[in-house]
């Protein structure tokens, strides 16, 4: 089976819905023996022209595929690059790799969403829509009836909580006969006690994100900073510096000696892992989040979770973690403070959640799922 992934954005860039074709990816090429391209874009996150990329290369098992594009700057009001790319260019993609299905991954890409659908319908390609659906603000409504249109025209919509079902209903229309509840899935750890040797003894509070309003260090950092702790502690926030000006206001915010923050900066995906190795809490406060594979993989190490209540968090994180309600101050703060100051809380919530996570959110399970779902459409 030939299977084609439809995103603005793939590696070098990764991101979270990058990751997920990455992981979904290996398991449909070792499991199944299928054939995975991805159709992109020569642009990283967020809206930066990449024009030294490859137009078409591999990258473990996948084939990549950059479309052409004009102009080489992009409008900063959208998350993804607002640009002229070719119909006739998606066209003749199609018709050289004459894919099985067509994965598309992306509900702001809906220029090319658009068009990948009108081809392949012409072509008998059935096309599987995962939207990771947000929130939209006002000045983003004009997405609905593109959305709607699309998710009522394509073969099935994948959703990955039962909150983004109603979301997806209710603000597309989507026909219910079309939306398939299919969670996302995280790679399991394996096991080791190595730990990052300039992390220091103190109690590692982990957050992982590209650094930036939307992902909240800096509110994050605030109350960190009012928290009173009974341990000296290390806060390292970890991620691709999306705004300068915004990591340089975390970098002046100042603490008291038994505190110290890092900001990383972009890492590998392996020292990803060797940070949360080297972590003893997960902490992270978005203006909304879709799913939150971060969370999970926190969670599947053992590492408990504070957060608050936004999006989809109150289903996802139903055990090992800590909840606030929506930027609600003095709860965050006690929430912090009880993970640092009470190793035995620590420690108990984060085997629970470990033990949710890894009976709940496999991507063997995910792809399994997946590729039953294809087949019903061949």
């Amino acid at each position: 089976m030939k299977i084609l992934f439809v995103a603005p954005y793939y590696k070098p860039y990764l991101g979270g819905i990058e990751r997920v074709i990455e992981q979904m990816s290996l398991r449909f090429q070792s499991l199944y023996g299928a054939q995975t391209y991805v159709l992109t874009t020569k642009w990283s996150f967020p809206r930066v022209y990449q024009p030294k990329w490859a137009k078409q290369e591999i990258i473990e098992g996948n084939h990549i595929y950059r479309l052409n594009s004009f102009p080489g700057v992009a409008p900063s009001v959208f998350q993804v690059p607002l640009v002229w790319f070719s119909p006739v260019e998606i066209k003749k993609y199609l018709e050289s790799v004459k894919p099985d299905v067509i994965q598309l991954m992306s509900d702001r890409w809906f220029w090319t969403n658009y068009w990948i659908i009108f081809w392949a319908k012409r072509m008998k390609i059935p096309v599987s829509f995962a939207l990771t659906f947000h929130s939209l603000t006002k000045l983003q409504r004009w997405l609905i009836p593109l959305n709607m249109y699309l998710t009522n025209t394509c073969d099935a919509v994948e959703v990955v909580t039962n909150l983004e079902k109603q979301k997806v209903q209710s603000t597309y229309k989507t026909q219910p006969d079309l939306i398939k509840f299919i969670p996302w899935g995280i790679t399991k750890p394996l096991p080791t006690t190595r730990k990052l040797p300039h992390m220091g003894t103190e109690v590692t509070i982990l957050c992982v994100g590209r650094i930036s309003e939307h992902k909240g260090q800096l509110w994050l950092a605030q109350r960190y900073q009012q928290a009173n702790f009974t341990h000296n502690t290390h806060l390292v926030l970890v991620g691709g510096i999306e705004d300068e000006k915004y990591k340089e206001r975390i970098s002046k915010l100042t603490f008291s000696g038994d505190k110290r923050l890092t900001i990383t900066g972009e890492v590998s995906e392996d020292a990803l892992f060797e940070y949360y190795n080297s972590s003893d809490i997960f902490a992270l406060y978005p203006e909304y989040e879709a799913f939150g594979l971060v969370f999970l993989e926190a969670l599947s190490r053992g590492i408990p979770v504070a957060s608050h209540n936004v999006g989809t968090l109150s289903e996802v994180l139903s055990a090992g973690s800590m909840l606030a309600k929506a930027y609600d101050s003095s709860e965050v703060v006690s929430n912090i403070e009880t993970l640092v100051n009470d190793p035995y809380k620590r420690k108990t919530l984060g085997t629970r959640g470990k033990t949710y996570v890894l009976e709940h959110f496999t991507w063997e399970k995910t792809v399994e799922q997946f590729m039953q779902l294809y087949t019903s459409l061949l």
